[in-house]
């Protein structure tokens, strides 16, 4: 990855060159098959997408404290006319993210490129929207 990076950067410079675009860092390392890292960077991504249209969507947020933070934010989300009939996608993408997130749960190629493609179509949509 570092061949990729600009030239004479501090380590402060790649930390905040890297986290402007965690789905390309991501990619990267799908590209070199570490899956694990790849997952990680890629649930950043989700993360960043998920409360930025959280955010700017649900107009007045009620937190339901019997689920997790993600898992309450993607039903709120999915409620409103925009995100109707994502909720599979969201709720299968926020698992393949714990599964990444979490050290002690595996993550495989296919995990790591399904999610990637998830992630992925869920910024293509917050771009159309």
């Amino acid at each position: 990855m570092a061949d990729q990076l600009p030239k004479n950067l501090t380590i402060e410079d790649i930390v905040f060159y890297l986290s402007q675009n965690p789905l390309k860092v991501a990619r990267m390392y799908l590209r070199r098959e570490d899956y694990k890292t790849s997952g990680f960077w890629a649930s950043r991504a989700f993360e960043i997408f998920l409360k930025k249209e959280f955010e700017s969507k649900v107009k007045m947020p009620k937190r339901n404290r019997e689920k997790g933070e993600l898992e309450d934010m993607i039903g709120q989300l999915c409620e409103t006319p925009e995100y109707c009939g994502w909720k599979n996608e969201l709720h299968k993408s926020r698992k393949l993210r714990n599964k990444a997130i979490h050290p002690d749960k595996p993550f495989k190629e296919d995990d790591a490129k399904e999610f990637f493609k998830g992630v992925e179509n869920f910024q293509n949509k917050i771009n159309k929207v």
